[in-house]
Parts: C-alpha cells; sequence; structure tokens
C-alpha cells in the first residue's frame, strides 16, 4: 500500500471513495490496520485487487437506504492495470455482526448501519472440493 500510495491516491476511479475516508489525511493509519482496534478500509481492498492483479466486485448494501453515501460510493468494480486473464472476479460484499443501530435525529429516530468485517460472495451452484488458505 506505502508503494502505490500515489498511484491509488491520483486514480480517477478510486475519487468516490476519497469521499468516505480520505487517503491525504488518513492514508498511515489504514496501512495499519493490522493491529488491535483498527479496521481496513476501501483502500485495502484495492491494494488487494491490485496484489492479486484480479477485478474485485465490492458489494455495500443498501441497508441504510440507496442515498446513503456509502451506498453510493462503494458499489463498484476495483479494476487494477493488469488484470490476469486466468483469473475471475472477487466479489466481497461489507457485512456486519451487528443490527442497525437507532438514533434521535431532531424529532425522528433514524437507524444507521455500520459496517464491521467482509464476505465472499460466491454463486450458489459452484461447488468448492477444497479449500487452501495460504498466510
Amino acid at each position: 500500500m506505502e508503494e502505490k500510495r500515489d498511484k491509488f491516491v491520483r486514480n480517477r476511479a478510486y475519487k468516490p471513495i476519497e469521499v468516505l475516508s480520505s487517503a491525504s489525511e488518513y492514508y498511515k493509519e489504514y496501512i495499519m490496520c493490522c493491529v488491535d482496534r483498527c479496521w481496513a478500509s476501501m483502500w485495502h481492498i484495492i491494494a488487494l485487487a491490485h496484489l492479486l492483479e484480479v477485478k474485485i466486485d465490492v458489494v455495500y448494501p443498501a441497508v441504510n437506504g440507496t442515498d446513503n453515501s456509502n451506498f453510493k460510493n462503494i458499489n463498484q468494480v476495483i479494476t487494477p492495470p493488469f488484470v490476469d486473464p486466468e483469473k475471475t472476479v472477487i466479489t466481497i460484499m461489507w457485512s456486519s455482526m451487528h443490527a442497525p443501530s437507532k438514533i434521535k435525529i431532531g424529532q425522528r429516530r433514524n437507524t444507521t448501519w455500520k459496517t464491521n468485517h467482509c464476505v465472499p460472495l460466491v454463486q450458489g451452484n459452484v461447488r468448492i472440493e477444497k479449500v487452501e488458505l495460504v498466510f
């Protein structure tokens, strides 16, 4: 992420993400997501797409409505400059282990949903015989 910082930050395709999590201000903090109480962001998914040389389709459900800035800006396909044609598109969905919380705004109560992890989405008719995790 550090080596490609300028490429990521200057890429016009990623400008909507800049609205949600400004790389210019917080990029160093994003790199440190591997410590306790730190979180990953879209910048990590962008870096992953570049590292794996694969398109990543990012899904953010419309739990907070379709007018929500996260829904509008995060739902996109990350396409690195070089994509290995042998690899299929990876689909990742932002998700949460918590129900939407209710907050009071003025006289009315609103619900907000915040993500806290990602899950892979796979086609239901694909049978996976063996899964190999490499760390």
